[in-house]
């Protein structure tokens, strides 16, 4: 009997810590979902001339980010995959009106073409980037 009833208890043990490893993955992923709000995912990166060309997702919306060629080497260096929380900045004024009428922007004696299609269209700074490196 005595038996029995350390085998029932180990058996009850063992079922309330795989019930509470259960709650902890899932807390964890909860976690990891909250921590991308408002977050950039980081989901192409170019190049063209002098110019880094980094394509971010937010929700549904791709956006082109330019950053300038710098070298850096100590930094937290951007990675595709990764959520970045970015603080952008249109090339366009809040004023401007005619976005749909231009083909391209210049940065730096460079023009970059205007996309569209899933890209939206417009072109975009960071201040919390530096070449291809991330700045808090």
């Amino acid at each position: 009997m005595k038996k029995y009833i350390i085998v029932l208890m180990s058996f009850f043990i063992f079922i309330s810590c795989v019930s509470k490893m259960k709650e902890t993955v899932k807390l964890k992923e909860k976690e990891n979902e909250l921590s991308k709000v408002g977050k950039f995912e980081i989901v192409k990166m170019d190049s063209i001339d002098n110019i880094y060309l980094l394509y971010a997702r937010r929700n549904d919306s791709i956006i082109k980010i330019v950053s300038m060629k710098q070298i850096n080497n100590n930094c937290k260096k951007i990675r595709i995959g990764n959520y970045y929380s970015l603080k952008i900045k249109s090339f366009f004024g809040d004023n401007f009106h005619q976005k749909l009428d231009i083909k391209g922007v210049k940065v730096s004696n460079t023009v970059i073409k205007l996309e569209g299609n899933e890209v939206i269209w417009d072109l975009f700074s960071s201040q919390n980037l530096s070449g291809q490196c991330y700045t808090e």
